[in-house]
């Protein structure tokens, strides 16, 4: 997986039963080694599927997307960003599904 943080880029070989939560405690750990900040959590963050309104969301595997199934089916690497959760929940405190 390929995550952006803001301007930072990092990539992880996770595995395959890792969940969106997981990967993001993962992300938010690295970034308080390498930027050396503190204080994040991972309930404050959303991945979402870099170029595309799509986020990963829930706790089952990453494998489960069909975003990440698809990249992989073509060899290729996922490609999330860290996005603040407040920035895509609706005025209800949900976050919006399309269906």
């Amino acid at each position: 997986m390929k995550t952006f943080y803001l301007q930072t880029t990092f990539t992880f070989n996770v595995h395959h039963t890792t969940t969106p939560h997981q990967l993001l405690q993962t992300i938010l750990n690295k970034k308080a080694i390498t930027l050396n900040s503190r204080g994040e959590q991972a309930a404050d963050f959303v991945l979402k599927v870099c170029g595309q309104e799509e986020y990963l969301v829930g706790n089952y595997p990453l494998t489960q997307f069909q975003y990440v199934q698809d990249m992989l089916a073509r060899d290729g690497v996922p490609s999330l960003v860290t996005v603040s959760v407040n920035s895509v929940l609706g005025k209800d405190g949900l976050y919006p599904i399309v269906l």
